[in-house]
């Protein structure tokens, strides 16, 4: 869990730091729109990476949420890339960002999902007599 947390969190500053000037550069008809839509997405999920990793009772709940924000960055990001305000290039670095930290978020799910099972199983003792 530890190594998952660090990644991501490395890996959406660098996303949202080389997202910041493509988005600057929409036309002003999407920037506050289209534009601030992805900027928005994007900084829910820091706040759910941040969640996911402090609050432990809300933690598998904040990666689900996280998991399907980072689907919703990836479809505005292809929306405006097919509206030719995110070139083809750009448009596939950053695909390959958002499956990247999904990939990272399900993993840290499925340990997150595996240690809980583990909680709640108890295991049976004999006692010896």
């Amino acid at each position: 869990m530890a190594g998952d947390n660090l990644k991501l969190k490395g890996k959406i500053e660098q996303f949202y730091q080389g997202l910041i000037p493509i988005l600057q550069k929409f036309p002003k008809t999407q920037r506050y729109t289209l534009a601030e839509n992805i900027e928005k997405e994007t900084l829910t999920c820091v706040n759910l990476i941040f969640e996911a990793e402090y609050v432990k009772n809300r933690r598998l709940e904040a990666l689900k949420v996280l998991r399907t924000k980072l689907h919703v960055i990836t479809f505005l990001i292809r929306v405006s890339s097919k509206s030719g305000f995110i070139k083809e290039g750009v448009y596939e670095q950053l695909t390959r960002d958002t499956t990247e930290m999904g990939k990272i978020t399900s993993g840290w799910i499925k340990n997150e999902e595996s240690s809980n099972k583990t909680r709640t199983e108890k295991p049976t003792q004999s006692a010896e007599v």
